[in-house]
């Protein structure tokens, strides 16, 4: 099985830099958890407003599986 690269970006008011990382620690130990998860980059523009990552997964499956979990429970968080 091939490793699966993932890229996600999407709008973030913010906070950006080092208050991010200090405010979504819990947010990063929950991603570790997630099944094939191997790495993540995170992204951030300000100027930009937006946020997001490239992930590194065990296969093209845990990639889709962390997309459909993240993109259901975005939706229940925006509404």
């Amino acid at each position: 099985m091939s490793k699966t690269l993932l890229q996600i970006h999407f709008n973030f008011s913010g906070p950006f830099g080092e208050e991010m990382t200090q405010q979504l620690v819990g947010l990063a130990e929950s991603i570790n958890e997630e099944p094939g998860f191997i790495w993540k980059i995170w992204t951030e523009s300000e100027k930009n407003q937006q946020a997001g990552g490239i992930y590194l997964f065990e296969s093209e499956e845990t990639a889709q599986a962390y997309i459909k979990k993240t993109h259901c429970a975005s939706e229940k968080s925006w509404r």
